[in-house]
């Protein structure tokens, strides 16, 4: 499972990890502060991104292991929704954190719990339920793209009145460090003759 997690790490997250994310949690370690990465993907996994990342360590979901074998079974429930905010309470508490004084990062909604366990909640390239959520709550919304084109091309279409359609070209994963990216395609209005 390690090898498979360090192939995917460098075949298929390593390059979508959005540098100004990476550049937050870098900053906050620079500052003498832990970073976690919390995830609802197998923990092996999230420890070798958190660890290529130089980040403090990574909390993922955990299967059950025998006799050093996988049983196909869950060792405890999905790292997902209220249960990121759970996990994150019993790190505080073992490492001796300070929730109020903690900052949390995440583009999902899925996420809410987790953002409302810590003293500064962040919305990175939030989906709209949690844009929401930030705007009503006074959270931090950071937009972080790779592709400044884009952004020019999509200015430039809605001053020509061109329409547009944004497409998620990727699932989004849970915890985030918006991993994953958003496409924009650009569709041509179909004739009907």
């Amino acid at each position: 499972m390690v090898a498979t997690g360090r192939q995917v790490y460098e075949e298929r997250v390593a390059g979508r990890l959005w540098p100004q994310t990476v550049a937050l949690a870098l900053g906050h370690l620079a500052a003498g502060e832990e970073v976690w990465l919390v995830s609802a993907a197998p923990v092996e996994l999230v420890q070798i991104i958190a660890g290529r990342l130089g980040l403090t360590g990574g909390l993922g979901t955990a299967a059950e292991v025998r006799d050093g074998r996988w049983t196909g079974r869950l060792a405890s429930p999905i790292l997902h929704g209220s249960a990121k905010a759970v996990a994150v309470r019993a790190l505080a508490v073992e490492r001796g954190l300070s929730l109020g004084l903690c900052h949390a990062y995440s583009d999902s909604i899925n996420d809410k719990d987790l953002l409302a366990a810590v003293g500064h909640a962040h919305a990175v390239n939030p989906d709209r339920r949690l844009l929401r959520l930030a705007r009503h709550q006074g959270w931090p919304v950071h937009r972080h793209r790779t592709e400044p084109w884009r952004a020019a091309c999509t200015a430039l279409l809605s001053r020509l009145r061109i329409p547009f359609w944004p497409v998620r070209w990727w699932p989004q994963p849970v915890e985030r460090m918006s991993m994953w990216g958003r496409a924009q395609v650009i569709r041509r209005p179909r004739r009907t003759t």
